[in-house]
């Protein structure tokens, strides 16, 4: 029989998060939770400067768009993945409203979002 450690079960059990739109709201609610349970949060909002309650309590906070590009995208993906070495929970918490129907919007009018 092995021995049972408790500090690994402890580190088994703690998540990396990457939370997208946490500058308010759900997403900065669900990061403080997370945060609270000791696990650790990549918090990302348009505005770095709006994550600072976040970083205070110790999340780890990048500025980053929800239009952003597929490359750009990537580019994040890895460096977490590098930093952390895994990534486990991806909530996709950001957006934005266009108000109107289908028929209305053209692409000019949504890319300009």
């Amino acid at each position: 029989m092995g021995h049972f450690h408790t500090e690994s079960i402890s580190a088994m059990s703690s998540r990396v998060w990457f939370i997208t739109g946490c500058s308010s709201g759900f997403g900065q609610e669900l990061a403080l939770e997370a945060l609270s349970r000791g696990d650790k949060v990549i918090a990302t909002a348009r505005n770095k400067d709006k994550l600072k309650i976040l970083q205070e309590a110790g999340a780890e906070t990048m500025e980053l768009d929800v239009k952003a590009t597929l490359y750009e995208l990537r580019d994040v993906a890895s460096r977490v993945i590098e930093s952390h070495g895994r990534l486990d929970v991806l909530v996709n918490n950001a957006g934005y409203g266009l108000q109107g129907t289908v028929e209305e919007i053209t692409y000019d009018v949504w890319s300009l979002k």
